[in-house]
């Protein structure tokens, strides 16, 4: 895209990086605000020249801007991590139980993004990364009956722990 905004649309947030932007545009469309990324990238090849032409860009509705302004103004979402191991033979099982979750989970109001991993050295180990919008998002979650359900299901297919992490971005 070029330098100029489309009809109607104003620049809400300019981000250094395009996972910022992302990042920032998520937290918008979860509280109903639609938005849109700005940058010349050169088609996603060069990453660097949307950084000589005032990064990559959140786009939103003119009527919109102070909203906007005000939700990204609230900070950064919070990073959660999750770190589950399950029992030898039930590796199946969690990933199933943790396929299942996701869709309910993202469809949250407060959250941002969540992705469920598999470690390819351990075919045992799983991880979930999910944003928050923020913290009062993250304890409902907690809270909703799905996620409840989920930790509950997959609790006897562990042979340690789950693990949680609150966590903030330090780099």
């Amino acid at each position: 895209m070029s330098g100029r905004q489309p009809d109607g649309l104003v620049v809400a947030g300019a981000f250094n990086t395009e996972v910022e932007a992302v990042l920032a545009r998520g937290a918008l469309e979860a509280v109903g605000i639609e938005a849109m990324l700005q940058a010349d990238s050169v088609g996603h090849m060069r990453a660097h020249v949307a950084w000589s032409t005032g990064g990559f860009k959140v786009l939103v509705r003119n009527e919109d801007l102070e909203d906007a302004l005000a939700c990204l103004k609230t900070g950064e979402p919070m990073p959660f991590f999750a770190r589950f191991h399950a029992c030898a033979g039930q590796e199946d099982a969690v990933a199933a139980a943790i396929a299942e979750v996701m869709p309910l989970s993202r469809a949250e109001p407060g959250c941002v993004s969540i992705q469920g991993f598999r470690s390819k050295h351990d075919p045992r180990l799983f991880h979930v990364h999910s944003l928050w919008q923020d913290e009062g998002a993250f304890e409902l979650h907690a809270t909703l009956p799905h996620t409840v359900r989920f930790l509950a299901q997959i609790e006897p297919l562990l042979d340690q722990p789950a693990e949680f992490a609150r966590s903030e971005r330090i780099a």
